[in-house]
C-alpha cells in the first residue's frame, strides 16, 4: 500500500547520507527537522505520484515522445516501471544501488527514472556527448551497478562505449542495452518487449524519501565534477513550490522539454515535474526548430524551461511566419541575458518570459512569479522560491546591504544534501545550511536578486575586477544584437581585457565603437570597456544552454586581433 501523497512527513531520523562524513550532516542540512516539521519535506516519492495517477487516470497521457509518434498513459508508465522494477531485483540491482542514465529523450528514460524510484534505487543521469573520460570517473566514483544505454546513438556506438568502459573499472558495471526505436515504428522497441516477461504488479518496496535518490554530476570548472546528492525530500520540494509559484493547475498542463534528460534541467523539470504533477510530458529529443514548432503547435505545451536560445530561435521562426505560439503560457529561462526585446516579443506572442535563477546544488532558487512586474521580470531572475532564504554576502561571509554587489548565499528545502565522497569540496561550497553560490548578485528593496556575475569568470583588468553579466545585460539590449558574451583575453599589459564576442543580426551594424558608446551612456566605468570586438556565428554551450567561455577564450587568444 502507498503512502497518502503530498499530506505525509518524514519521521524520526534522517536515513544516513551515503558518502558523506556523518559530521558533516550539520554542517550541510542543520535544518532538516524543521523542513519535516512545517510539510516542507515530506515522505512522498516520485513513484507514489505516478501510481497515484495511474489509479486515477491510467488513460491519461503521461509521456509523448518520438515525435509524437508514441503516447504512453499513466497506467501503461507505471507497468513497465514495475517490469523494470522486477528486472532490476534479478540483476541484483538493489536499494542504495547507483545506475547511470545515459538515454535520449524518450519514454524508457522516463521508465528507468520512475523504476529506480520504486526500488530506492539512485539515479546518475548522464548526457549523451560524455565519452570515456566523464564515464570513467562517474561510473568509478559512484560505483555504479549498471548503465543504461542506447546501442548507437547519432552514428556512435554507445554499448562500445558502456563495454568499454566497464571492462576497465575494478568493480564490475553491467552494461544495459536500450533500443529507442525509429518514430516510423515506435512499437519496434526489442527491450520493452523484453520487459514484457516481468510482473507488472509493484515490486513492494517503500523507500524512505530521505535517501539519496539521485546524483548529478556538475559541469564546473575544476578538472573533476562534483557528485551532487538529492533527495526525495530535496527535490520534490522544489518541484512543489515552482509548480505553486507559476500559479499551475493540474490536468490543464503539458509540460515541452527539449532540454536534454541527462541534465539536471531536463530531468528535474521534464521528467520528474511533469510526471509529479500528473502532466504530459513532451519530449523532444534533438533541437530543430521546425520540429519544436511542429510539436508545439500539435500538442499545445503549456510551460518548458529551457535556454534562452531554443526560445530566440522559437521567436525568429514565429517571425517569419504564420507560427502560433500561445499555448506557452510559462517559458522559463536562466543561466544567460535575455534582452528585453524577447521578453516584449514573447509576451506580445502570448508566453510568459520567467527568468530565473538556479544551479545543481539547490535547484531553482529564486524566480519572477507570472505576476512580477514587467521592469523585474526583464531586468531581474526574481525574488526567493518559497522555501528558499537568499542573501548577499562579502568575502568574509557577512551579509551586505540591499543594491550591494557581493556572493549570493542560499539555503532552503531544496538544497542538496551534500557532494558524494568529497568531504573537500562540501565544506568549501556549504557553511552551516548556507550553499555559497560562486555567482555574483545584487538585491534590489523589494528583494528580486539580479546576477551580475560568476567569481570565477571575473576579468582582471589592471588589477580591477569586472563581472561580464553586467556589461552582457547592456549589449544584449542594443538593435541588431542576437546573443553576447564577454571574456578575458590575455593582455602583456594589463593582464587582460575585456572582449565582446557578438552574434549579429544580418543586416546589423553593430561595431566596437557603438558598443562603448552605448556603455558610457549607461554610466558605466570606463575600465569595463571592451576593448575588442569578435563577430561570431554562434556562441559554443553547454546541453543545458550555459555559455562556454573558455572555448571563446582558447579560440581568440590564439587569433590575432
Amino acid at each position: 500500500m502507498t503512502r497518502q501523497h503530498d499530506t505525509g512527513t518524514t519521521t524520526g531520523a534522517p536515513h544516513e547520507v551515503p558518502g558523506l562524513d556523518p559530521d558533516l550532516t550539520d554542517w550541510v542540512a542543520p535544518d532538516r527537522h524543521r523542513f519535516r516539521e512545517s510539510g516542507l519535506w515530506t515522505s512522498t516519492r516520485l513513484a507514489e505520484r505516478v501510481e497515484g495517477f495511474a489509479a486515477k487516470a491510467p488513460d491519461r497521457e503521461a509521456v509523448v515522445d518520438l515525435g509524437s509518434a508514441r503516447r504512453t498513459g499513466f497506467g501503461a508508465l507505471d507497468r513497465l516501471a514495475n517490469r523494470l522494477a522486477h528486472w532490476m531485483i534479478e540483476a541484483g540491482i538493489e536499494e542504495g544501488d547507483v545506475i547511470a542514465v545515459q538515454l535520449p529523450n524518450c519514454l524508457e528514460a522516463a521508465v528507468v527514472a520512475i523504476a529506480a524510484n520504486k526500488l530506492g534505487v539512485v539515479v546518475n543521469p548522464m548526457l549523451m556527448v560524455f565519452r570515456a573520460k566523464e564515464l570513467r570517473y562517474m561510473l568509478g566514483l559512484a560505483r555504479a551497478k549498471a548503465i543504461f544505454v542506447p546501442p548507437e546513438y547519432r552514428g556512435f556506438s554507445h554499448r562500445d562505449l558502456a563495454e568499454g568502459v566497464a571492462r576497465e573499472l575494478d568493480h564490475g558495471v553491467l552494461s544495459v542495452i536500450v533500443d529507442v526505436p525509429e518514430p516510423a515504428a515506435p512499437e519496434s522497441s526489442a527491450w520493452l518487449r523484453m520487459l514484457a516477461a516481468y510482473p507488472e504488479t509493484p515490486c513492494g518496496r517503500t523507500p524512505d524519501a530521505s535517501a539519496v535518490s539521485v546524483i548529478l554530476f556538475t559541469s564546473g570548472t575544476e578538472a573533476d565534477p562534483k557528485a551532487v546528492m538529492h533527495t526525495e525530500e530535496t527535490l520534490n520540494a522544489n518541484m512543489r513550490a515552482v509548480w505553486a509559484g507559476l500559479d499551475m493547475v493540474e490536468e490543464k498542463e503539458t509540460v515541452w522539454m527539449p532540454s536534454p534528460v541527462g541534465h539536471s534541467t531536463g530531468f528535474n523539470f521534464g521528467i520528474r515535474y511533469a510526471l509529479l504533477h500528473g502532466c504530459t510530458l513532451v519530449l523532444q529529443d534533438r533541437w530543430s526548430t521546425e520540429e519544436a514548432v511542429a510539436l508545439i503547435q500539435d500538442e499545445r505545451p503549456t510551460f518548458t524551461l529551457a535556454a534562452t536560445v531554443f526560445l530566440t530561435d522559437l521567436l525568429a521562426a514565429a517571425r517569419g511566419g504564420p507560427v502560433d505560439l500561445s499555448s506557452i503560457r510559462i517559458f522559463g529561462c536562466g543561466g544567460a541575458p535575455i534582452p528585453p526585446a524577447v521578453v516584449m516579443d514573447a509576451g506580445e506572442r502570448g508566453m510568459s518570459v520567467i527568468r530565473l535563477y538556479g544551479q545543481t546544488e539547490v535547484l531553482i532558487a529564486t524566480m519572477n512569479r507570472p505576476s512580477s512586474p514587467l521592469d523585474k521580470r526583464i531586468e531581474t531572475d526574481g525574488p526567493a522560491l518559497d522555501g528558499m532564504t537568499v542573501d548577499i554576502r562579502d568575502e568574509d561571509g557577512r551579509p551586505l546591504p540591499r543594491g550591494s554587489a557581493g556572493e549570493l548565499w542560499v539555503q532552503g528545502a531544496s538544497q542538496c544534501v551534500g557532494y558524494y565522497k568529497d568531504r573537500e569540496r562540501t565544506r568549501a561550497k556549504f557553511e552551516r545550511g548556507w550553499v555559497r553560490t560562486g555567482d555574483l548578485a545584487k538585491m534590489d528593496e523589494d528583494g528580486y536578486v539580479m546576477i551580475v556575475g560568476r567569481k570565477s569568470e571575473i576579468i582582471i583588468r589592471g588589477g580591477m575586477n569586472i563581472t561580464p553579466r553586467e556589461i552582457e545585460e547592456e549589449i544584449a539590449r542594443m538593435e541588431g544584437v542576437s546573443a553576447v558574451a564577454v571574456v578575458g583575453l590575455p593582455d602583456a599589459r594589463l593582464g587582460e581585457i575585456c572582449c565582446a564576442c557578438v552574434v549579429a543580426e544580418d543586416s546589423a551594424t553593430v561595431t566596437l565603437e557603438t558598443i562603448v558608446d552605448r556603455l558610457r551612456a549607461t554610466g558605466m566605468a570606463t575600465y569595463k570597456l571592451p576593448q575588442r570586438l569578435e563577430f561570431v556565428s554562434e556562441l559554443p554551450r553547454t546541453a543545458s544552454g550555459k555559455i562556454q567561455r573558455h572555448i571563446l577564450v582558447a579560440s581568440l587568444s590564439s587569433s590575432p586581433s
